[in-house]
């Protein structure tokens, strides 16, 4: 079953495709979207304060993600804006390692509760992700931890 973010029903049906009432997401499902899709997800989530985890639950990319993790890179980009101070980097770290180390440390720690939320992740126009520090790159590196293959 492939889901493709952002596509409107009439242009899934012009394409031979299904379409779902529910939006979750299902093991054995393979994703595709573009990166602008990410950063409105990934934007929508760190602009939420009060209510975090039915903004997690909501979101069709990102609800499998812990809520302490979403703080976490929350920080982390504020800090890159130089809107607040960074609260998680280490000596000598760059901030690309230390999103990195944040995420992969994450989905080590809760890996009982972790699930597979994609078989398989396809984003349209990856070679612009290059900068981890953005929306879209944080929100890459989390769609690829929550995926088997990328």
């Amino acid at each position: 079953r492939i889901f493709v973010m952002g596509e409107r029903k009439k242009d899934t049906k012009a394409r031979g495709g299904r379409t779902y009432k529910s939006s979750s997401t299902q093991e054995g499902m393979y994703l595709l979207c573009t990166r602008y899709k990410i950063q409105s997800e990934l934007k929508k989530l760190f602009e939420q304060t009060t209510n975090l985890k039915s903004a997690l639950n909501n979101s069709i990319l990102f609800q499998y993600i812990p809520q302490a993790l979403v703080g976490k890179l929350r920080n982390q980009y504020l800090a890159e804006k130089g809107k607040e101070r960074n609260n998680y980097i280490r000596k000598r770290e760059r901030r690309q390692d230390c999103i990195t180390r944040l995420i992969r440390s994450s989905f080590n720690e809760d890996k009982a509760s972790f699930k597979i939320a994609f078989n398989s992740v396809i984003i349209d126009e990856c070679h612009f992700l290059k900068n981890v520090l953005a929306y879209w790159g944080i929100g890459a590196a989390l769609l690829g931890g929550q995926a088997k293959r990328t």
